[in-house]
């Protein structure tokens, strides 16, 4: 009876010691990035913009890198690779309308025009056919 409760207690020893060291090296690797174990690479979406039903674009930043991925239907292809690929578009400005465009550069934005019924009269004005005189 003794031998056997001495065989058990050495048995549950051993286990703990091997537990141990399995929690130790899992720890060390996960620390050192081995194996992916540990390996925490972030992937970020930064923007995605549709082409067609089945193709799209998108700008993904993997750790420090950006790409420019291709998505189709046949897979992903990387089509630009940088940091220049996330620029902040320029601020937009409402521009004057001239001779060669009537209803003004910013004519689909219409809290830019000064509301609806200002785009409303700009629209009419470039629409209406005058009789040259």
């Amino acid at each position: 009876m003794a031998e056997s409760l001495l065989l058990l207690v050495r048995m549950l020893v051993s286990l703990a010691v091997l537990g141990g060291l399995g929690w130790f090296l899992l720890r060390l690797a996960r620390q050192r990035g081995l194996g992916g174990l540990g390996a925490r690479t972030v992937i970020d979406v930064e923007s995605q913009r549709g082409l067609s039903r089945s193709a799209s674009i998108a700008v993904v930043r993997v750790g420090t890198r950006h790409l420019l991925l291709g998505v189709g239907d046949h897979g992903v292809r990387v089509l630009a690779e940088g940091d220049d690929l996330v620029e902040l578009p320029p601020e937009p400005t409402v521009a004057e309308p001239s001779a060669d465009d009537p209803l003004g550069a910013d004519a689909g934005d219409v809290r830019a025009s000064g509301g609806g019924m200002a785009l409303l009269e700009r629209l009419r004005d470039a629409t209406v056919r005058r009789v040259p005189t």
